[in-house]
């Protein structure tokens, strides 16, 4: 099993995943937190501060990337498993070190640590403060703006205060709707920073 998959016709494609939090609590030589086989297709996969955890030894298996389009570009991600010896399979590789995948041009700013979560086995996946995921991550305009402490962190949820713009908005027009595109406006009340 795995949590992705992406399957089409043979075109160039882009697949941005960010900020995602992957758990799976159960082991099994085929339950990893990604998996992609891709004999047929050209898809261009850019990863950035998600964080991959399994029971399993395999987090993530990348096969076989660049025989067919290129080696995912993967960076500021974080894998682990129960046991602590995290395997990230790549083109058949396996890799349990950081600096290894780092000598194939993967993953310069991630790395292998436990996500820290508070209570995943219940489904709370905020980190908790010691978590090694926390200030981790890359900032991405327009997809983690304000968040809270140096940088991004890594996973689905942001660790502390995270400012939200306050906005208004006016009503839809015309209203209520009839044919033809509908308008409106909206303003920030409150920038981030800002009372």
């Amino acid at each position: 099993g795995e949590v992705f998959k992406f399957r089409g016709e043979n075109t160039y494609k882009y697949a941005y995943l960010y900020h995602n939090s992957i758990w799976l609590d159960h082991a099994g030589s085929y339950v990893r937190a990604y998996a992609v086989p891709n004999w047929f297709q050209n898809w261009r996969y850019v990863f950035r501060n998600n964080s991959f955890y399994t029971q399993g030894n395999n987090v993530a298996d990348f096969r076989p990337a660049a025989t067919y389009y290129e080696k995912p570009n993967m960076n500021y991600n974080s894998y682990a498993n129960a046991s602590g010896g995290a395997t990230l399979n790549v083109d058949g590789t396996a890799y349990t070190t950081i600096s290894a995948l780092r000598a194939q041009g993967l993953e310069a700013n991630g790395g292998f640590w436990a996500p820290g979560y508070t209570d995943p086995a219940n489904g709370d996946f905020r980190l908790r403060a010691s978590s090694g995921n926390i200030d981790k991550g890359m900032y991405i305009p327009g997809i983690n703006d304000g968040f809270g402490g140096s940088a991004p962190d890594i996973g689905a949820i942001e660790a502390g205060a995270v400012c939200i713009p306050a906005w208004s908005c006016t009503v839809w027009s015309p209203n209520p709707c009839t044919t033809g595109p509908q308008t409106r406006t909206c303003t920030a009340t409150a920038a981030c920073g800002s009372a």
